[in-house]
């Protein structure tokens, strides 16, 4: 019956079995190549072989992965000239690349990279992901530079090396005035490096909807990144992570008005890095809110301090933003480190995360990442008791309907820490809206939650309770 399927009923067909996967297996050539769509359709029949041939966009989705030793030498057993005559058969249609591999023997810089550059004025979506380890020879190595002119409209880069040389340069420079760029999603990892405009004001990425940066050696600085936000007007979601300790300047230009962003996430390491960010932007549309840190910093008087302070992202959501009543999730905490404990040596500190809570009153998702949550965190998230079933103005977040917490039950208050958590719990439950409840504690400890009668009848009536360990050191 399949071959009397109408051509057009064919072509989507085989339009959904794309990408084109090749893996390396164990033996070193492409696991059986004839099995791969579309070759594999081309040997059923005649027509559907003149069907597949007369149709350059079913060779255009090409994935490449491997599960192979990562040591292994295997580039000789190779036959490289099947991925050239797939590229061959997909032109002129746009590529969509999707590699990602371990590679310690140093072929994809040598080999699998240079097939796929020559066509690089074909991409439209260019993914790499890599780990090179230590095996590739430095002096070996070039930096590739990647233009973002059209007609590329995503690019995502990752190359994990230890080598001192730079595998990509990014380059934005005549991403300018009307040759602007086409691109959507810029993402940009380890290895990447990113260039910009001499003139950093002429910088235009009007149909840029997605960024994300991480960078060991900053290869931007924070004034970079701004001026990449300032120059993204669509901009609908923002993730930095900036490991490096770096003292940032004041914003001494107008914030940044990203009327579409509805998600921001921002890991950091120093305090006036964050600063930085929440003063620079306004978001009215922001739905998704995550900060992270590895921890508290010492202020210009020694004195150590919470990092991510309530109050200033109280006023960034709600003074500056005017976003509250659109948050939906808020994510705070510390991403390794694990130092310090909330509201430690603070009296402000409460207050202000309760003054916070209460602001955001359409909060579904709530996840707080310390070394250890006080009991006053526990009771101020509780429903009291007393509260009537349509009265949601006497607690905070009152449609939260998932709670996150990541923390080391301290040792001085742990029975009374851990009936608050309870008491939260529960009384959540009953309000009505919690659904689903993540806890995870340093390894081996382990709270045995599920087993509390209390909880336990809350999971019976169909709360979703998980439990989990973290490492800790």
């Amino acid at each position: 019956m399949a071959h009397n399927l109408v051509e057009d009923v064919l072509y989507a067909i085989f339009l959904h079995a794309l990408p084109s996967k090749f893996l390396l297996t164990a033996e070193g050539a492409w696991h059986e190549p004839w099995t791969i769509a579309p070759l594999n359709f081309s040997l059923v029949c005649r027509s559907w072989r003149t069907l597949v041939l007369s149709r350059p966009k079913l060779w255009r989705e090409i994935k490449f992965d491997n599960e192979v030793n990562l040591k292994t030498k295997y580039h000789h057993l190779i036959d490289w000239s099947m991925l050239k005559k797939w590229l061959s058969r997909s032109s002129p249609s746009l590529l969509q690349i999707h590699i990602d591999i371990a590679d310690f023997s140093g072929y994809l810089n040598e080999v699998i990279l240079p097939i796929f550059l020559q066509e690089s004025h074909r991409w439209h979506s260019f993914y790499l992901r890599s780990d090179t380890g230590f095996g590739l020879d430095p002096t070996g190595m070039k930096t590739v530079t990647l233009r973002s002119s059209p007609p590329l409209s995503s690019l995502s880069l990752r190359l994990h090396s230890h080598s001192q040389v730079t595998p990509f340069d990014v380059d934005l420079s005549q991403s300018v005035g009307d040759t602007c760029s086409l691109l959507e999603h810029l993402h940009v990892d380890l290895g990447v490096d990113v260039r910009l405009p001499q003139c950093r004001d002429t910088l235009r990425l009007p149909h840029l909807r997605s960024f994300h940066f991480t960078s060991v050696h900053l290869s931007l600085d924070l004034e970079e990144l701004r001026c990449i936000f300032s120059a993204s007007p669509n901009l609908e979601d923002i993730r930095v992570n900036v490991p490096k300790q770096t003292t940032s300047p004041l914003p001494n230009r107008d914030a940044v008005h990203l009327s579409h962003l509805s998600s921001l996430i921002l890991t950091t390491r120093n305090r006036d890095t964050t600063k930085y960010f929440l003063d620079a932007l306004i978001c009215p549309s922001l739905s998704h809110l995550a900060l992270r840190t590895g921890g508290p910093v010492a202020n210009d008087a020694g004195e150590e301090r919470i990092f991510l302070e309530p109050r200033r992202i109280h006023d960034f959501l709600l003074r500056r933003s005017g976003s509250g009543l659109q948050l939906e999730i808020l994510e705070l905490g510390w991403v390794d480190g694990w130092v310090g404990g909330w509201g430690d040596g603070d009296p402000e500190y409460a207050p202000a995360l309760r003054d916070l809570l209460f602001s955001l009153r359409n909060l579904k998702i709530l996840e707080l990442r310390t070394t250890y949550l006080r009991r006053v965190v526990f009771e101020m998230l509780s429903v009291p008791p007393e509260t009537l079933p349509n009265n949601q103005t006497s607690y905070p977040c009152p449609f939260l309907s998932e709670l996150r917490l990541w923390h080391r039950p301290p040792n001085f208050d742990f029975v009374l820490m851990e009936e608050a958590m309870n008491e939260m719990i529960v009384s959540r439950w009953k309000a009505g809206n919690l659904r689903a409840v993540t806890l995870k504690f340093p390894y081996p400890y382990s709270a045995k939650i599920k087993e509390r009668s209390c909880i336990a009848e809350c999971i019976e009536e169909g709360l979703m309770v998980t439990e989990k360990w973290f490492n800790h050191k």
